[in-house]
């Protein structure tokens, strides 16, 4: 469903002969500020650990995400004290559980790692547990992000009802498209909840719809797959460069199109 309505509205888009967020009302003086994930993967190392979010910083990145999750919490506690070490006081610092941590590690955990002055906390929990997030925003000083996972409109409204959800994580990739991605937003918006989208397109569509949205206030960077695209997202200085080609930046060049297909 999400591939059809966001190609419906890349049809639409290229019909008018702007890029999507034109088309969607954006306008071109909006910065959209960038933060990478790209530097910090659970598998590797605290040496390359600490090297690449380093490089992060100095390629202008404002923000850096890690992941934790290791089977002894201990080793996460170090990891995020060598990186908040290396990266400095400035720079905002995010790390993502992918769903790890059980409640009570959560809550333990969470709390000892507030001293690192964490954005925010991700994905601490599995998706389904709703109540569990609440207890979390309710008792942690580190703001809650999630969405990678909440695939409806009316998963994201409990989340926001229940006061469960403290950044706005919507995936237009994972829920109904541009369309249902629209009204999540919309709904955040009205509870003054910062929209953050987590990247399933590598930020191609992303890019667009947080120039388009007044509570989107930042958004990820992978560059694993932008090579394929005849527009591909770019970032300069920790910023995304509005996208300038009619349309929503889906358009694959045509002699990598047979490589990646599904079969």
């Amino acid at each position: 469903l999400a591939a059809v309505d966001i190609a419906l509205w890349d049809i639409m888009a290229k019909v008018s002969n702007k890029p999507l967020w034109q088309y969607l009302g954006g306008h071109k003086s909006k910065q959209i500020k960038a933060y990478n994930t790209n530097g910090g993967w659970l598998n590797w190392s605290k040496e390359r650990l600490i090297k690449d979010v380093t490089e992060i910083v100095e390629q202008g990145f404002t923000g850096v995400k890690i992941k934790v999750g290791k089977a002894d919490s201990h080793e996460d506690y170090y990891r995020c004290k060598a990186v908040r070490k290396a990266i400095g006081d400035q720079t905002l610092f995010m790390i993502d559980v992918n769903q790890q941590w059980n409640i009570n590690t959560a809550m333990t955990w969470g709390k000892k790692l507030e001293e690192f002055d964490l954005f925010w906390l991700e994905e601490p929990l599995n998706p389904d547990d709703i109540m569990g997030h609440k207890k979390l925003a309710d008792a942690l000083n580190v703001p809650i992000a999630l969405g990678e996972h909440v695939y409806t409109k009316y998963a994201f409204r409990d989340y926001i009802h229940q006061g469960a959800l403290e950044y706005c994580q919507v995936d237009v990739t994972r829920v109904g498209g541009i369309t249902e991605w629209q009204q999540v937003a919309g709904l955040a918006a009205s509870y003054d909840i910062p929209i953050c989208p987590h990247v399933g397109d590598m930020g191609q569509i992303h890019q667009h719809l947080v120039a388009a949205t007044r509570g989107a206030i930042m958004l990820e960077y992978i560059p694993w797959i932008r090579h394929i695209f005849v527009e591909p997202a770019t970032v300069v200085n920790g910023h995304y460069i509005l996208p300038q080609m009619p349309g929503a930046s889906t358009e694959i060049i045509p002699a990598l199109f047979e490589q990646y297909r599904v079969r």
